[in-house]
C-alpha cells in the first residue's frame, strides 16, 4: 500500500538572501532530522572552540551526496562525512547545502521516492547549482563528484 501524499507548506524566506528554502513536507510519523532552522547553525556564530583542531587538509575528493538525516551532503572516501569546519566555506553555502539537504529528507523515500517531480527537478538542479559553487568555493583543493541516489549521472 502506498502511503499518502503529505501537504507541502512552504518556508520562510533565508535570512541572508531573501532567496526561499525549499519546501518542508511532513509525513505522518516522519522522523524529523532536522529540527532547527538553517539560519540557527553553528556555523554562523562559531565559537573559539568550533574551530580548534580543524586545520586538517580535506580529501582529495569531495563528494556531494545527500545522506538520510546527515548534516551536511558533504563526504570523503576513508573520510567520513565532511564537517562544515573543514570547509571554509562561507555560511551562506553552507546553509545551501544544508537546505539541500533537508530536502532530500523531507521529499524522497526510499520506497516512495520522491513527493513530486516539480520538487524532484527543483532539487536536482539545485544539486548541479551547488556542484559548481563547492568546485568554485574549493579553487582546486580537491575534486568535486556529485552523487544523486535514483539518477543516472554519468555521460
Amino acid at each position: 500500500m502506498r502511503r499518502a501524499r503529505a501537504r507541502l507548506r512552504p518556508t520562510s524566506p533565508a535570512p541572508t538572501t531573501g532567496e526561499p528554502t525549499p519546501w518542508r513536507l511532513r509525513r505522518p510519523g516522519h522522523h524529523r532530522c532536522h529540527d532547527r532552522q538553517v539560519s540557527e547553525a553553528p556555523w554562523w556564530n562559531p565559537t573559539a572552540a568550533d574551530l580548534v583542531g580543524w586545520d586538517q587538509p580535506l580529501p582529495e575528493v569531495v563528494i556531494l551526496a545527500p545522506d538520510y538525516c546527515a548534516k551536511l551532503p558533504l563526504w570523503g572516501d576513508g573520510f567520513g562525512m565532511i564537517s562544515w569546519q573543514f570547509t571554509r566555506f562561507p555560511p551562506a553555502l553552507l546553509d545551501r547545502l544544508a537546505a539541500w539537504q533537508h530536502g532530500f529528507d523531507a521529499s524522497f523515500h526510499w520506497e516512495d521516492g520522491w513527493t513530486s517531480e516539480t520538487i524532484r527537478d527543483e532539487w536536482l538542479a539545485e544539486g548541479h547549482t551547488l556542484e559548481s559553487l563547492v568546485r568554485t568555493e574549493l579553487e582546486g583543493r580537491a575534486e568535486v563528484v556529485l552523487r544523486l541516489p535514483g539518477f543516472d549521472t554519468e555521460g
